[in-house]
């Protein structure tokens, strides 16, 4: 398939799933969702650059805490199925991150919060405290 046809039927796709999602039949959500899942960063970066999404994410003050924390609260358990890839693209859609989605993952399934973090969590929370 030419590039341009897949370009088309790509965005036919995303298209589809956000006009028409309640009128579909079961199979064809199911196509949609398989479509979106099969290449995370491919899916981020078109609705980040082709849909109102882009421009909705929230920057953050401390996005190195917040992966952080995500990692803490998402892997506790040893037998919960985390699905790094999944989490990795809901922040970028959500806060904006940039750089490379499967990086991004990699991050999100080794590096906890540490101790050091905890207390700057800490820290943070005071001085909000303060501040009422």
């Amino acid at each position: 398939m030419a590039p341009e046809e897949r370009a088309f039927y790509v965005k036919a796709v995303y298209d589809a799933a956000f006009c028409d999602w309640v009128e579909m039949t079961d199979e064809y959500r199911t196509f949609v969702l398989i479509f979106v899942c099969s290449d995370w960063a491919r899916s981020a970066d078109y609705l980040r650059t082709h849909t109102v999404l882009g421009k909705l994410a929230f920057p953050l003050r401390e996005p190195l805490m917040l992966r952080r924390l995500l990692t803490l609260l998402e892997t506790y358990e040893k037998d919960f199925d985390f699905n790094s890839m999944h989490l990795a693209f809901i922040c970028f859609l959500a806060f904006g991150f940039d750089g490379n989605l499967q990086y991004f993952s990699c991050k999100l399934r080794n590096d906890r919060a540490d101790r050091d973090d905890i207390e700057d969590l800490e820290n943070m929370r005071k001085w909000a405290e303060k501040r009422k």
